[in-house]
């Protein structure tokens, strides 16, 4: 397992040309909170990282680890051939609220509901990226 430390600045630098466009249309707007482009590192890590990283987890800073992050690195083993992002459910109701007023025109949507029927939205605070496949 090796560890690569990346300036945060040097990052946005290379992912605005790659990420502009969905920024306009994925943020609540300029100057918000997940407005910057470094929010969308995880949809353009494939293409600012050296070849030679293959695998990368990408995770929040502010989670705290119980067990060896390489437990969760050998997740990559489970993958299907082709896979290109590990990601959980979302357990708190995150999107329940920020859908509040969908929900409310769409009484009868499952978005924001919890499982096993309902659509509670991705935690993308916790990411495996399989590079490879998405290059």
């Amino acid at each position: 397992c090796q560890v690569i430390v990346h300036d945060v600045n040097e990052l946005t630098e290379k992912l605005f040309p790659i990420v502009e466009a969905m920024q306009k249309h994925f943020s609540a707007g300029s100057g918000t909170y997940y407005s910057d482009s470094i929010f969308f590192l995880s949809v353009a890590m494939h293409r600012i990282m050296p070849k030679e990283i293959t695998r990368i987890i990408q995770v929040d800073l502010d989670l705290k680890y119980k067990t060896n992050i390489r437990d969760l690195f050998d997740e990559f083993d489970n993958f299907p051939e082709g896979a290109v992002i590990g990601i959980a459910r979302e357990m708190q109701p995150v999107y329940r609220h920020t859908f509040w007023q969908y929900r409310r025109e769409n009484p009868q949507t499952r978005v924001g509901e919890p499982p096993p029927d309902g659509l509670p939205g991705f935690n993308s605070g916790v990411l495996l990226l399989n590079l490879e496949a998405m290059r």
